[in-house]
């Protein structure tokens, strides 16, 4: 099963988010906190199936992060949470 990666600066809803996904049945649920270090991840070519983006993160935001998701990898599935 591919990973699914959480990024929200909310570390709270971080634990709770992926809690709820791993009871869906996902096993590789990863979390970031940090978008910059999202960015990094993905940039490297870390393999996700979905991401799930906060719209609204300081520092960088969640549509920009979005944008280069799908340029990077286009077959990454996006979920963008408000």
């Amino acid at each position: 099963m591919e990973t699914i990666l959480i990024i929200d600066e909310d570390r709270g809803f971080l634990e709770q988010a992926r809690e709820i996904v791993c009871r869906r049945g996902f096993d590789d649920v990863q979390i970031e906190s940090d978008p910059g270090q999202a960015w990094t991840r993905i940039d490297r070519g870390a393999p996700c199936g979905a991401v799930l983006i906060d719209l609204d993160m300081q520092g960088l935001e969640g549509l920009r992060l979005l944008e280069f998701i799908h340029d990077s990898s286009p077959d990454t599935e996006c979920i963008v949470m408000s």
